[in-house]
């Protein structure tokens, strides 16, 4: 990872190269900051995996470039984790150091070095047997069905391919200003923000504000940005607020790239209206997949309502195991597939086989080779003997006037019959039920009209924006 910003400093050494807060750092003196961490407290060091976390996006940044030029494995941990769970992750992933932000150093240890005035790095003494693959690079943590997370390790070369894949598809160039708002331990926020902005060597700008709609259209004027990630959850924030903010004013912003989950074709119409200079982009991947797997821009986002596009460059997809209605397991191959999880071989082997990727996502493609996911696997409700995926459902009740977020659950009635419930999240104008129920029996099947809407005042996130699917409601 540290050679995206190696190549960078020997080109551009004088541009600036990531902005937080008040501080602005060029790519040298990145470059710089990260040999003095490395320096101060891993001078000859051996290969071992090191905890990051670090909850500021520049000292992230930071930290994992120190990690990766010393030839560590970096393994990211959100940095608001109970400090029990992060005694856990040490012996889980075999931690020899962890990087902590000052305020964040929850765990006792009988060494540690401060650097920066800000980072506490500390020397665990009893960790157990590593067992990262000898290319791993990166390995990041998704929730586990069991409580304990998984630990996806990354190789070099799949995130050379990931980045790649991505530059080729958004052609950023020299002048671009990205802008960053979601949490930076994700895949995509490291693969598909941080170091495609370095491979590029454009400027980063991190937020510092609360996300509110006008904060993030502030910043983009304010930073004159050209690049926003973001997700669906942010984007209809600025739909449902436009009135009062300046959109008119930020027409210098040339991409959107959201992921995370497909916009409803209304929520997109209007955006392009308010946006119309600025380029849509929605990308669909996981974790395993380093992230990215398919895109789908501009007008094919309208003409190709619901889909997630066709395959990024040197990916392929296919759908194993289809029902009656072409719907199967999403299996991906390529350069992308992750070397596997981290100490768990069986769990390798049930999701990679024959170097094919098996996502746990369920979709079809169409005649165009475009990719339209209808839902996780874990989350599929067989009922009647009918596959009923809540995203589908949830993703009509987004169209409604006044549905802000959405959550679709399933309940069994005293027969055994699945039932849905929808909760809602509303705008400023509340919905009533009967137009909820007539978009619904307009764009479903009969089966999948939820029989009871709820409102509740806000839905359980996680730190990437998206809804939280187990939660107390």
């Amino acid at each position: 990872m540290y050679d995206y910003l190696r190549k960078a400093v020997q080109q551009f050494p004088e541009k600036i190269a990531i902005k937080y807060k008040d501080v602005e750092l060029s790519y040298s003196e990145l470059d710089d900051v990260i040999k003095k961490i490395a320096d101060e407290c891993f001078s000859d060091i051996e290969r071992c995996n090191i905890g990051i976390v670090v909850n500021s996006p520049m000292l992230f940044t930071m930290s994992l470039m120190a990690v990766s030029y010393i030839g560590c494995v970096a393994v990211p941990i959100y940095a608001y984790t109970g400090k029990e769970k992060i005694k856990e992750l040490v012996k889980q992933f075999s931690l020899e150091y962890v990087i902590f932000e000052k305020g964040y150093d929850v765990l006792s240890c009988e060494e540690s070095t401060t650097v920066l005035s800000d980072l506490i790095i500390h020397k665990e003494v009893s960790v157990g047997k590593n067992h990262s693959d000898k290319n791993c690079e990166i390995i990041l943590l998704t929730s586990g069905t069991t409580g304990a997370p998984k630990g996806i390790m990354l190789s070099r070369d799949n995130i050379k391919s990931n980045v790649e894949a991505i530059g080729d598809y958004l052609r950023l160039t020299l002048n671009d200003k990205i802008f960053m708002v979601k949490n930076m331990n994700h895949s995509s926020s490291i693969i598909g923000e941080l170091l495609i902005g370095l491979d590029n060597m454009c400027t980063i700008i991190f937020n510092s504000k609360i996300l509110t709609a006008s904060s993030m259209v502030n910043s983009i004027l304010d930073n004159n940005i050209t690049v926003f990630f973001a997700v669906p959850t942010i984007l209809r924030e600025i739909i449902l607020k436009h009135k009062q903010l300046n959109l008119e004013k930020i027409g210098h912003l040339r991409i959107i790239n959201f992921y995370g989950a497909p916009m409803s074709s209304q929520d997109i119409v209007k955006l392009v209206e308010l946006l119309p200079n600025c380029n849509l982009i929605y990308s669909y991947g996981l974790t395993e997949a380093s992230p990215r797997v398919t895109y789908i821009m501009g007008s094919d986002l309208l003409k190709k309502a619901g889909s997630s596009g066709r395959p990024i460059k040197n990916v392929k997809i296919e759908i194993s195991n289809k029902g009656i209605d072409n719907n199967g397991e999403i299996v991906v191959s390529g350069p992308n597939v992750m070397l596997g999880y981290y100490n768990d071989a069986e769990k390798t082997r049930k999701t990679i086989v024959d170097g094919k990727l098996y996502t746990g996502d369920y979709g079809y493609i169409d005649e165009d080779g475009y990719l339209y996911v209808q839902g996780r696997k874990d989350n599929m409700i067989i009922s009647a003997g009918k596959n009923i995926y809540p995203e589908e459902i949830e993703q009509v009740l987004q169209t409604a006037e006044g549905v802000k977020e959405v959550l679709v659950r399933n309940v069994s009635d005293d027969k055994g019959v699945e039932k849905f419930i929808a909760y809602i999240v509303t705008d400023d104008i509340e919905p009533n039920m009967s137009s909820l129920f007539e978009v619904c029996k307009n764009r479903l099947e009969n089966y999948k009209i939820p029989s009871k809407f709820v409102y509740v005042k806000e839905l359980e996130k996680t730190p990437s924006g998206k809804i939280v699917r187990k939660q107390q409601l």
